[in-house]
């Protein structure tokens, strides 16, 4: 598990501190400590008015009675604090220009220069603690085991959801705590094939080409409909009113149950996603588009895509060689936003695009997982690599502090922070 440790931050100098600390250290031949105070954030420069600049002048504490003219430095020493020319910073710092700095390549935490790329108690950033070992500035923990063929995977509140692909009887649908610990079983029987989680509830189709629901805290599971002409379900979508899926056809029916509406009988054979007011799915490649009931369904956007999900603004899918794109919900230019061919599922939330890369082979751990801006930069789709040597990376979620995956060869369900 991750922890994360409070530093206390170093107060930005003002230009009248500034100024004072430099006419302080020109008239002082001795380079000087400036103390602390009880508070640990917060120092004191001497009274720079006077002639006075000993060390027992600036020792002064500014509290009641305190003849202090400045009260803004912090105290001398560490990492991004105020320094004499020449005087001894804390760690490997230095002082320059009356700033105690880190060399580079280091970052300054509390009294330290640590390198967050691989400083356990400091990963990827100051007081991250990373007891399984830091990796190229990342934190990767593996919260479960035993998860083989795992696919589609969802972070819903504390919880992390997967579902495991029909392998004989090995398949079912599952969860555990981000932080780790047991894993509970939801569905252990009827060979789920896809799954969406909402809010309190699990839809998930089976291959008996049955739509169910199961509580995300277990229980008795509800069949929904039973319809569509194959056994094969990609994704399922969920709004307010209706579940969206795909058997060989896009079908719809009320939370509620009732009875099943083909909304488009083309062989939808992936991706299917809901707007406030529009349908998004894949055919054959091709990514459809039309209103809630169906109708005035035109093309999107045509090539290969798979996956599909979306923010406010614009539909984000894997295209072409599955490179991660983004197109806008109403149509218009794509954009690629990474360049891992092979990818097979993504993620995303307010700044970035996430993907999994299954490998070179499906016989070792050869799968990444990346990451790239929603904005590329003027040079282009860039992108990050969070983590390397995956056994076939599949289902990919996100939440505010990190990023989650199963991997089907190995059955590894994992987290990498941060994100």
């Amino acid at each position: 598990m991750i922890k994360r440790r409070w530093f206390p931050g170093a107060a930005a100098l003002s230009v009248l501190a500034l100024s004072a600390l430099s006419a302080h250290c020109s008239s002082s031949t001795t380079p000087q400590n400036f103390s602390q105070k009880d508070s640990g954030n917060e120092a004191l420069l001497p009274d720079v008015g006077a002639a006075d600049v000993s060390p027992d002048r600036a020792a002064d504490t500014g509290g009641p009675g305190s003849d202090s003219a400045i009260d803004v430095a912090p105290t001398c020493g560490n990492p991004g604090q105020a320094c004499c020319p020449g005087m001894k910073c804390s760690g490997a710092s230095g002082c320059i220009s009356m700033v105690c700095t880190c060399p580079s390549g280091s970052t300054g935490c509390g009294a330290a220069c640590v390198d967050e790329q691989t400083d356990n108690m400091n990963c990827g950033g100051c007081g991250l603690e990373c007891p399984s070992g830091c990796t190229a500035g990342e934190c990767i923990v593996t919260l479960a085991t035993g998860q083989l063929f795992g696919e589609t995977l969802f972070v819903e509140g504390s919880d992390v959801y997967w579902m495991t692909a029909p392998a004989g009887d090995e398949n079912g649908i599952y969860k555990v705590s981000t932080s780790g610990g047991s894993i509970s079983t939801l569905v252990a029987t009827g060979h789920p094939t896809g799954m969406v989680v909402a809010g309190s509830t699990i839809y998930y189709s089976d291959l008996e080409q049955n739509l169910r629901s199961v509580p995300t805290t277990g229980g008795t599971t509800t069949n929904i409909a039973t319809g569509g002409t194959s056994d094969s379900t990609g994704q399922i979508a969920v709004n307010a009113t209706n579940v969206y899926w795909t058997q060989g056809q896009l079908l719809t029916i009320s939370i509620g149950g009732g009875t099943p509406a083909t909304l488009n009988s083309s062989v939808a054979n992936y991706g299917v996603l809901v707007t406030p007011t529009s349908l998004y799915w894949t055919n054959d490649g091709n990514i459809m588009t039309s209103d809630l009931d169906g109708g005035m369904a035109t093309l999107l956007y045509g090539t290969t895509a798979t996956q599909l999900v979306a923010d406010s603004t614009y539909l984000y899918f894997l295209g072409e060689f599955a490179y991660p794109n983004k197109i806008p919900l109403a149509g218009g230019t794509v954009t690629t936003l990474g360049a891992a061919s092979g990818s097979v599922y993504l993620a995303v939330d307010a700044t970035n695009v996430y993907w999994t890369y299954e490998g070179s082979s499906t016989s070792s751990a050869t799968g990444s997982v990346y990451s790239a801006p929603l904005v590329p930069p003027d040079g282009g789709a860039t992108q990050k690599t969070i983590a390397t040597g995956q056994y076939i990376p599949q289902g990919i979620g996100v939440d505010a502090t990190s990023v989650y995956w199963v991997n089907s060869g190995d059955g590894a369900v994992r987290k990498a922070t941060p994100k």
